[in-house]
């Protein structure tokens, strides 16, 4: 079933979409069958683009912010997969004939988005050659990510994780400042909410972070990356070999 998502539209101009690497990497005739269909969006965090198996009626660029792509069991539990932001697409396999979602997507940090109707986007790439070729190179670092997620959720610590997803998201705000709750960053990181708490509030105790009303500001990055996994650097290596262009700590 699909939901229907209340975005705010942004007036702003669209010259903004350079800030979304897959649509800079396009050329200038290829973004224009997809030109007169985007519109800007702003999404708050936690608000859905799509549950897993509804319909994808449109497809997102972000310009600012991070989107989650979530993992949800039949019990009801959840776990992030992967991430995109201004590198990337989210519902980009729609030119392939893909229209029901297979994760979850959810804004993990608050974003704002170039959107355009699937059918759109579908009609645009059975044009584009470039467009389809990005889209299928994008969905290769996805896969990337998923697969060394895997990998991470199994082997390494809660506080590893914790600490790496912190840095991971600070890299797209624009303060310092990440806002979330506990129980938001237990869902994504599969976790029970206590166990965010504790390691949350040993950060706090060793100086690397302060935690106030739902923001976490890190004060000492080398502290926490040196707490933090090599997950993000293995991504980063592993998306360089196929696309140099996006590949970003």
């Amino acid at each position: 079933m699909c939901r229907r998502v209340e975005v705010k539209v942004v007036d702003k101009p669209l010259r903004q979409l350079s800030e979304n690497q897959f649509l800079n990497e396009l050329p200038h005739a290829d973004f224009a069958l997809l030109e007169p269909y985007l519109r800007i969006v702003s999404l708050d965090r936690g608000m859905p683009l799509y549950e897993d198996g509804d319909a994808i009626s449109a497809v997102h660029f972000p310009l600012k912010g991070m989107i989650s792509l979530v993992t949800v069991t039949s019990e009801g539990d959840s776990i992030e997969a992967g991430t995109i932001g201004v590198d990337g697409i989210v519902g980009g396999m729609t030119a392939f004939g893909l229209h029901i979602a297979p994760t979850k997507a959810i804004v993990q940090i608050p974003a704002v988005l170039a959107e355009i109707p699937a059918g759109r986007f579908r009609a645009a790439a059975a044009k584009s050659e470039a467009i389809r070729d990005l889209c299928v190179r994008y969905n290769e670092v996805q896969l990337i990510q998923a697969r060394v997620t895997v990998a991470c959720n199994a082997l390494h610590s809660i506080e590893q994780r914790f600490c790496k997803w912190l840095l991971q998201s600070r890299e797209v705000t624009d303060d310092g400042a990440v806002s979330l709750t506990q129980e938001f960053m237990a869902q994504m990181l599969g976790v029970q909410r206590s166990s965010v708490s504790q390691v949350a509030t040993k950060m706090q105790r060793l100086g690397y972070i302060s935690y106030v009303r739902g923001q976490i500001r890190i004060l000492n990055r080398p502290g926490l990356e040196e707490t933090a996994c090599d997950c993000v650097d293995s991504i980063v290596h592993k998306i360089h070999a196929i696309w140099p262009q996006i590949a970003r700590r």
